[in-house]
């Protein structure tokens, strides 16, 4: 049995606005031409931990014209944050969950928007992109297949999302692509770091995650299969070191993202990443 973990199980009470200046009240939701942005209510008065999760910001200006501002920066504005009291808005690259926001810091007046329909279900959000996180434990080769996955049972949530879904091959998808510190904090913070709580204790190599990241092709050469542009890297001091001369694919680690290499044959959880 796969468990698929997904943080943005909602419930919403959902009215439907036009494109007019109206009050901002719990539970309702913004209709503008092909972006419909929904109240998540369990994320008012508070703010992100990182702020590099916003992708504009706006001042002085109604809720009407932060929603347009989404929609002109579509599919990388996910999400909204509207102050009304003081006619402020952010737009964001993700959805939010508890592990990417600061309970300890009350921000009065805020309220979250998002585009519920911006990934297909149990599919998290970030810029432009669908991502879904798996606990299943599985070799790289199981993981892959032509660049996509393979094998994957059908997913139920271990948080109670009972949802299922097809193999993540027959979605286009391919093991998850890290081109940027940003990309590499947000994997790290929405499902790498929820999953290493679930263990009473620190948990090492147990909670380890493949990325798309290999040397199969070329000993010592790594590379990614679909994302050729992007020549970023976050490995810990030392590594890649290929130990034993069979660590040819790469792994992504709490608590801080650092990269390790690793022998292909292990079990370990993963991400798949497709586009919008």
């Amino acid at each position: 049995m796969a468990f698929l973990f997904s943080p943005h199980a909602v419930f919403f009470s959902v009215i439907v606005w036009h494109l007019n200046l109206v009050d901002v009240s719990a539970g309702t939701a913004l209709t503008l031409q092909n972006l419909r942005l929904v109240e998540d209510v369990r994320f008012t008065d508070v703010l992100p931990r990182n702020d590099t999760f916003y992708l504009d910001s706006l001042d002085d200006d109604r809720i009407t014209m932060c929603a347009l501002k989404c929609v002109t920066r579509l599919p990388y504005c996910s999400a909204i944050l509207y102050n009304g009291g003081q006619g402020t808005c952010k737009l964001l690259k993700s959805h939010l969950n508890e592990s990417l926001v600061d309970r300890t810091s009350v921000k009065k007046g805020w309220k979250l928007f998002i585009n519920d329909k911006a990934c297909d279900d149990q599919w998290v959000p970030f810029n432009g992109h669908c991502y879904l996180f798996d606990q299943t434990k599985a070799t790289m080769e199981d993981a892959e297949v032509n660049g996509g996955f393979r094998s994957l049972e059908e997913c139920i949530n271990s948080l109670g999302y009972t949802t299922s879904s097809p193999e993540c091959d027959q979605q286009n998808a391919h093991v998850v692509e890290i081109g940027t510190s940003e990309e590499n904090t947000w994997i790290l913070e929405n499902f790498l770091l929820p999953f290493s709580y679930m263990y009473p204790e620190p948990c090492g190599r147990a909670c380890w995650s493949w990325i798309g990241y290999s040397d199969r092709q070329e000993e010592g050469v790594f590379a990614w299969v679909h994302n050729n542009h992007t020549t970023w890297e976050n490995w810990y001091p030392g590594e890649p070191n290929d130990f034993g001369s069979h660590q040819d694919c790469a792994t992504i680690s709490p608590p801080i993202g650092l990269w390790y290499d690793h022998g292909c044959s292990d079990h370990l959880t993963f991400t798949c990443e497709k586009n919008m």
